[in-house]
C-alpha cells in the first residue's frame, strides 16, 4: 500500500479527488512546498 501511494507522488497515475473548503487551503499549502511530497513518497516508496 505505501509501495502504490509512493509510486503515485512521482508517476500521477491515480486521480486525486477534488477537494473544498479548508481541505483545499491545507493542500494548497503543501503544494507550496515543492519538495515536501517528493520527499513524502520517497519514504513511502522505502517503507512499503
Amino acid at each position: 500500500m505505501f509501495l502504490n501511494a509512493g509510486l503515485d507522488k512521482f508517476l500521477h497515475y491515480m486521480p486525486m479527488p477534488k477537494m473544498e473548503g479548508e481541505m483545499a487551503k491545507v493542500f494548497d499549502a503543501f503544494m507550496t512546498l515543492k519538495w515536501l511530497m517528493p520527499f513524502v513518497g520517497f519514504f513511502e516508496i522505502v517503507g512499503g
